[in-house]
């Protein structure tokens, strides 16, 4: 669920969740019922509205970052933090890579200018890591996308890992591409002690994908697994304020499946409040 703005769109809707249900246990999230949660819903009014301020746009969360350090013209590459990557589209037995960023050149206020890093990816499941090899990039408003294994530029619509893009490094997943890569957090280690074997023992949670932080990711409409055993999706009810141009309104998520209990069937009630 996403917002029109920011990386999610060229809109520049807005949004507030007021949350009344954020804290509620397991065992409560599981008596809630679309009907039984319709009074919270219309108990919203214009009354409801916050500050301006308090209206968020779409943000990205990006599981690679602090690849450099400072800001604008001034910005320096921070070789010591080195990023894992899996291709999990192979899963299951996924491809482990590495790369990190070791010189940049030309930084101006937006752009990274010229990016060079180091980097290694398994070609093929249970193969050996190949040699290191370095590439440099020239960063600036259009995407550069990078191929790990291939090690070239390549197409938006083909195979990549990475993308390049202002001051932006993007992993093929989530909120950034659809093929699944998945990022550990930052390894604050020397980069050639990350062999395949230091990978591997990274624990599976710990690896994620580049995510939208818009009221709807940063405070989520729902809850998964409540009972630790069912992997549903369970509506948590809270009510959401959108905001598009001069009009706001309420929105309440109240489902996620149909009667027959097909997926990804999401159902919406919502009303203008002005």
């Amino acid at each position: 669920m996403a917002l029109n703005s920011g990386p999610a769109g060229p809109g520049s809707v807005s949004g507030f969740c007021l949350c009344g249900n954020e804290n509620i246990s397991n065992t409560q999230i599981q008596s809630l019922t679309a009907l039984g949660e319709r009074a919270a819903f219309d108990a919203v009014t214009a009354s409801a509205i916050p500050a301006e301020s308090q209206f968020l746009s779409e943000s990205l969360n990006a599981r690679i970052s602090g690849w450099f350090t400072g800001t604008g013209a001034a910005a320096q590459a921070n070789s010591a933090r080195t990023f894992v990557v899996i291709r999990s589209r192979v899963l299951p037995v996924p491809l482990y890579g590495k790369f990190r960023v070791t010189n940049m050149v030309g930084a101006t206020a937006a752009s990274a200018g010229s990016v060079t890093f180091e980097y290694t990816m398994q070609p093929v499941s249970n193969g050996l890591l190949p040699v290191v090899r370095t590439a440099t990039v020239a960063v600036g408003a259009t995407p550069v996308h990078f191929d790990l294994v291939a090690g070239a530029v390549s197409a938006a619509a083909g195979t990549w890992d990475i993308r390049f893009q202002g001051f932006l490094i993007r992993a093929n997943s989530g909120a950034s591409g659809g093929a699944g890569h998945l990022v550990a957090p930052p390894q604050d280690v020397p980069f050639a002690s990350l062999d395949l074997a230091a990978m591997r023992a990274i624990p599976n949670s710990a690896f994620g994908q580049d995510a939208l932080g818009g009221p709807f990711g940063a405070r989520p409409w729902y809850k998964y697994n409540v009972t630790g055993t069912d992997l549903q999706i369970w509506p948590n009810f809270n009510v959401y304020l959108v905001k598009k141009g001069g009009a706001i309104y309420k929105v309440q998520l109240t489902g996620y499946y149909d009667v027959t209990g097909k997926a990804r069937v999401i159902s919406v009630r919502s009303a203008r409040l002005r």
